[in-house]
């Protein structure tokens, strides 16, 4: 009854469209909407272009937490199916890829399956969906650590074991070119390897219009309207590392008292991998909600919005001390509204894509207070980055060329995106 209710949903959400080939896609996401996943985030905004396109896009997940939904039409345009999953959270993905595998080898073979997960665990789910006559896109969503430090022993193991959880795969996506380096070490074929950048919606995130735009935002968002702004955006977990920020603003606010850091992100995250790191993201949060607290109004949090294009207009600043990323769609964004943007050289920066429009900050806290008052004195350097960025943004990551590159890939293609 399940896949049959599926199936009619699937059918009215695709209104019949056979353009693009008339490709099937599967999305198989470890959580969807409503749960917070950036990846899956960004492309659910890809689904009403691909859609259009003619797309026949379809997403299987997990049902977790329990009350979700077993099918619902998201968006009015993108049926979801949700799994049920082993609740311990090392199990997830096995139970949801083996359940996600059955339920695609029992219906005709049609088009494409894209995951953004892999590994040797996974190896026979993925097996049997291509037997199945789908090809497997597999988009990259982080740049883990190499082999370097490694014995040599456990250097082939992880590099076999690597290679082995690429295999069956018929293309992957990396979003930068040092996520495809980090990928050749492990030996996988370049012939299989696309890279296609995060794509940035430049009409929703977009310079506000004037200065009264900006000062009527600030004050829907109860912000003062004339004190500079530096924004935070992302998850409140130890690899974003917000307190970096927090605790530098001691420092800034002595040279800036009427400044005002803004962090934007939600505390609680669904997507935890295991009840260790389930702990320390708890300690480090109570640690850093402490001193946000201790700063009083110069250091504000706003947890999780769906109106992030707003945040961004009304801030001044944006600051990304992250120590591990994929790409960092939110610095494309803050560039995109026109914001200069300081950043540390995180694992996985991709600083060949960005091409210097970013200011790279060192690893203390120190450092961040030193860079982010220099920046705030400086107006001709905040124009100047300003500029730059929103060009980059126009000329490289508008989201309609970086669509138009992953339908060629769904459709068997090989898109070049040259930086």
């Amino acid at each position: 009854m399940e896949l049959k209710s599926f199936a009619m949903m699937a059918a009215d959400a695709s209104h019949g469209q056979t353009g693009g080939g008339g490709s099937g896609v599967c999305w198989l996401f470890p959580h969807f909407h409503p749960v917070l996943a950036g990846a899956a985030e960004r492309f659910r905004r890809y689904a009403p272009t691909l859609t259009r396109d003619g797309f026949q896009l379809e997403v299987i997940t997990a049902r977790d937490p329990s009350t979700l939904p077993a099918t619902e039409v998201v968006d009015a345009i993108l049926p979801v199916t949700r799994m049920t999953v082993s609740p311990q959270a090392g199990q997830r993905d096995l139970t949801l890829y083996r359940a996600a595998a059955a339920r695609l080898s029992a219906e005709p073979a049609r088009g494409v399956v894209q995951t953004i997960k892999s590994g040797r665990h996974l190896l026979p789910s993925l097996l049997k969906i291509r037997r199945s006559g789908r090809r497997l896109v597999q988009v990259c969503t982080m740049v883990e650590p190499g082999v370097e430090g490694l014995p040599p022993v456990q250097r082939i193991k992880t590099r076999v074991a690597t290679w082995l959880s690429f295999l069956p795969y018929s293309s992957i996506i990396t979003s930068s070119t040092v996520m495809s380096d980090w990928h050749r070490q492990f030996g996988v074929p370049a012939k299989k390897m696309h890279v296609i950048p995060n794509g940035v919606d430049t009409t929703r995130f977009r310079p506000p219009t004037d200065e009264f735009e900006k000062k009527a935002l600030r004050e829907s968002l109860d912000l003062p309207p004339y004190a500079m702004i530096c924004l935070f955006a992302g998850n409140m977990i130890p690899r974003k590392r917000p307190h970096l920020l927090v605790k530098a603003w001691e420092k800034v606010r002595l040279r800036h008292p009427d400044a005002i850091l803004l962090l934007v992100g939600p505390a609680l995250r669904p997507t935890i991998g295991s009840a260790s790191e389930g702990t320390e993201i708890s300690g480090y949060q109570q640690a850093l909600f402490q001193a946000i607290s201790a700063a009083g109004s110069s250091v504000r949090w706003l947890a999780e919005r769906t109106d992030m294009e707003r945040i961004f207009q009304a801030a001044d600043i944006f600051a990304f001390p992250t120590e591990q990323e994929g790409f960092g769609n939110v610095l494309l964004e803050a560039m995109a509204v026109g914001l200069p943007v300081l950043s540390a050289q995180y694992r996985g920066y991709p600083e060949k894509e960005l091409e210097g429009t970013v200011c790279l900050v060192g690893e203390s806290a120190d450092d961040w207070a030193v860079a982010l008052s220099d920046l705030m004195n400086n107006r001709e350097a905040r124009q100047t980055m300003s500029q730059k960025g929103r060009v980059l943004i126009d000329q490289r990551f508008r989201v309609e060329k970086i669509i138009a590159m992953l339908e060629s890939v769904y459709l068997g293609q090989h898109p070049s995106w040259m930086p």
